[in-house]
């Protein structure tokens, strides 16, 4: 079963105007979240994905910031089709700004409550970060 479905998808794009540019075939709306979809997932390496997309009901009111991420990643290729009553613009813009917070997310630098880690093996250290100082000039 999909993680967003088409009347999921209604928040982002009206279903006349969904059925107009998948001329009536769902098949297209589901590929274009799909690649939404995995297109997230390629900044989400750190969480447990598979607890996190095989969540339904209840549950997934917990991932409410990374389904309209999808949904945004998911309209940018699905209006791509074709743009009847669409905003190139701010699809656009919403797009970018989807791209950003996975960014974050990836970088570590926002971590979304609720969301599980992903099970490091016993022999992996963890996540770390090397750094060094600023090289130091000697004068003489």
């Amino acid at each position: 079963m999909a993680f967003i479905t088409k009347e999921e998808f209604a928040t982002h794009i009206h279903p006349e105007i969904m059925d107009l540019i998948s001329r009536a075939d769902d098949a297209k709306i589901l590929v274009a979240l799909e690649t939404g979809k995995q297109q997230a997932e390629s900044y989400l390496s750190r969480f447990d994905l598979p607890a996190i997309f095989s969540a339904t009901g209840n549950d997934k009111v917990k991932y409410t910031s990374l389904i309209t991420f999808i949904k945004d990643l998911g309209k940018w290729h699905f209006i791509n089709l074709v743009n009847p009553n669409i905003d190139l613009a701010l699809a656009e813009k919403r797009y970018d700004d989807a791209i950003k917070e996975l960014g974050k997310i990836q970088a570590g630098k926002t971590t979304p409550r609720d969301w599980p880690l992903a099970i490091q093996p016993e022999s992996a250290i963890g996540q770390f970060k090397i750094t060094s100082r600023i090289k130091r000039g000697n004068h003489y």
